[in-house]
């Protein structure tokens, strides 16, 4: 088989066994919820402009991740891994693309496919691959951006074309969670003002072009415009919150800020970052300067999430990690590490996989176990009552979108062991338990496990 059959059979097969992953409410991430919730309401209400999270219309992010979702549940009906799995499509894209830009830097089949299997052993990758998040369409239109910049700079008779497809890409990343968008131009107007290229003046006075500005902002922002005109208060509201985690307040805390994000990489990249790392200190290999650009796009996403942001998360790096699987795999291909990388990367990336595939079984998944009975064994309505709104998105999506909200107006509730006290002499149906916390208290175990309850109420007090 060719290189390039096997890097397809692999993500075709990544994309199965990832797959056989999405219902599992464990491992999850809690931010999921506002797409879960807000999507179903979507479907349910057909108004796709504005997120509506459990009555509060949300303007924290741009709709892309809610298009996403709700193209899940109005094609395969409203469930937990019908609204994941346009973002593990995305992610499968991502890795093609990857493919095709390894192949832009460097002309060698073996070296595009470790790039490949690279980035699909990596911690961060795959947590991103399964949730209904923004993380993967921001990353994938960034990157998508990327490739055409450096596309346009390595082609330059078709400079037009590959600016318009770049400026494009930006502006359906912005449209995925905001400025970040702005990104990989920024990095190529650095690249071109540190390096000047030949011609580099052409290349800049055509990067800001009025044309591509103009498409890039009809791409971006026709949905704030709208928010701003018919939900202003809800829209400064978020404006305000945004700000608040935006600006970073504390001048001593940037110098800590600046390692933060290469230290989540070689955590969340483990083992190949580590590795990468130690071979360019220690082989100091010559990058080539097709990769340049690259490393500007890097270093001043890095820079830029230091200097600005005052609440730091290790999956805001997602974004940067096709590019620094670029680097990795650069100088893992011309070390004696080539051979074994891309096996290593397999057996990685398989672990993940039978994590999330086993986690579930061993934490419990309640939320299933318990509307499933319901399902099967009664006739009525189902409400909740007491749950989070994390717990509540989790019920709404497993029980199809027929979950009620309206806590004590169902014929039978969920609710969990803080709320069971509030009945008097309640049905209880079925129980079941996950796993929430396990600590070690003088060498020993302890498990802590949080349990919820399918009633019948009588009523509450």
């Amino acid at each position: 088989m060719t290189t390039k059959t096997v890097m397809y059979i692999w993500i075709s097969l990544y994309m199965v066994l990832i797959g056989c992953t999405l219902k599992n409410t464990t491992p999850y991430k809690g931010d999921e919820s506002y797409y879960i919730a807000s999507s179903i309401r979507m479907v349910q209400s057909d108004n796709v402009i504005v997120p509506v999270y459990f009555g509060e219309a949300r303007f924290q992010k741009p709709l892309i991740a809610y298009w996403l979702t709700t193209l899940g549940y109005k094609t395969f009906g409203i469930d937990l891994w019908s609204g994941r799995l346009p973002f593990l499509a995305l992610s499968c894209a991502l890795l093609m693309l990857l493919y095709k830009f390894a192949l832009l830097l460097v002309p060698d089949y073996e070296f595009a496919a470790l790039n490949v299997f690279l980035l699909s052993s990596a911690t961060l990758f795959i947590e991103y691959t399964r949730v209904s998040m923004t993380d993967m369409p921001l990353t994938f239109f960034t990157t998508l951006s990327l490739y055409f910049f450096c596309k346009a700079l390595q082609e330059p008779e078709r400079l037009t074309r590959y600016y318009l497809f770049a400026y494009i890409s930006a502006g359906l990343a912005y449209s995925s969670k905001g400025f970040i968008g702005i990104f990989p131009g920024l990095a190529i107007a650095v690249y071109l003002l540190l390096t000047r290229p030949a011609h580099y003046r052409k290349y800049l006075i055509r990067l800001f072009h009025p044309g591509y500005v103009l498409l890039f902002a009809l791409l971006a922002f026709p949905w704030y415009v709208y928010a701003y005109f018919y939900h202003f208060d809800d829209l400064m509201k978020q404006f305000a919150v945004e700000s608040s985690a935006t600006f970073a307040s504390n001048l001593w805390a940037i110098p800590g800020n600046l390692v933060f994000y290469p230290g989540v990489s070689l955590t969340f990249y483990l083992p190949f970052a580590p590795i990468a790392t130690y071979l360019f200190i220690k082989k100091r290999p010559k990058i080539p300067t097709r990769f340049v650009p690259v490393l500007c796009y890097i270093g001043t996403t890095f820079l830029i999430f230091s200097l600005l942001l005052s609440r730091h998360k290790g999956r805001y790096a997602l974004v940067v990690f096709p590019a620094l699987t670029l680097i990795i795999s650069y100088i893992l291909y011309h070390s004696p590490f080539k051979k074994s990388a891309k096996t290593i990367a397999i057996a990685v990336a398989g672990l993940h996989i039978v994590v999330f595939l086993l986690y579930p079984t061993i934490s419990g998944h309640p939320f299933t176990d318990l509307i499933q009975y319901w399902r099967n064994n009664t006739q009525g309505n189902l409400a909740a009552y007491g749950l989070t709104r994390r717990e509540m998105s989790w019920a709404q999506a497993l029980s199809n979108g027929d979950l009620q909200l309206h806590h004590e107006e169902g014929d039978y509730l969920l609710t969990n062991a803080e709320h069971l006290a509030d009945f008097e002499s309640p049905n209880i149906l079925k129980q079941a338990s996950r796993l929430s916390k396990i600590r070690i208290e003088n060498g020993t175990l302890i498990k802590r496990k949080r349990t919820y309850y399918l009633i019948a109420p009588s009523r509450a007090y």
